[in-house]
């Protein structure tokens, strides 16, 4: 609570291994300058499971996200967190991959323009994410994947200069918003 860190080097993880969840992480008022950096090709890496090596935190190598790549969590909440890059970086500012019964809120993303989302989405249920402001021109705020996401309630966030509020291939009935604010940018019809 009440961190700041500027020009930190590498991203953040919250993983557990499949079978044994993380619980009850909660980050509050946290603001985080990340170097950037990142390519399209690290934002597509697959992230191995590394469960021998677990749990050591250079152990992923480069990860997928900018800011936080959060597996096999449950009841994770980030309340004022802050995640920016100081240089580009073509990676989404979050990853959720099996995160369940979590709550994201007051938060401030930056991303770079042309990215394809702010946050990637998969296998993951019952997610609130509220009250958030995402700047700098990601082509939507979230992405969504994987058949065993539902339950996502994306609800008061403003957008700028954002696409799309979510890209959802064939799980737009995963997704429940009311009240989100796209500005210069084009709302899901």
């Amino acid at each position: 609570s009440g961190a700041q860190l500027f020009l930190a080097v590498g991203s953040c993880s919250i993983t557990g291994i499949p079978g044994h969840l993380v619980e009850n992480i909660n980050l509050n008022d946290v603001h985080i300058e990340f170097e950037g950096g990142g390519t399209p090709e690290d934002y597509s890496r697959i992230i191995p499971e590394e469960e021998k090596e677990y749990p050591e935190a250079a152990m992923f190598g480069i990860l997928s996200s900018c800011g936080f790549f959060v597996r096999h969590a449950s009841n994770i909440k980030f309340s004022e967190v802050t995640i920016k890059t100081a240089s580009p970086d073509a990676r989404p500012a979050l990853i959720l991959s099996d995160v369940n019964d979590s709550e994201f809120s007051e938060m401030k993303l930056g991303s770079t323009k042309g990215n394809e989302c702010a946050i990637n989405i998969t296998n993951s249920s019952n997610l609130l994410i509220s009250e958030s402001k995402v700047s700098g021109g990601a082509n939507s705020f979230l992405k969504i994947d994987g058949s065993l996401s539902k339950r996502l309630v994306i609800q008061n966030n403003i957008l700028e200069n954002t696409k799309k509020l979510f890209d959802s291939g064939n799980q737009k009935s995963a997704v429940v918003e009311s009240g989100n604010l796209i500005f210069d940018g084009i709302k899901n019809k």
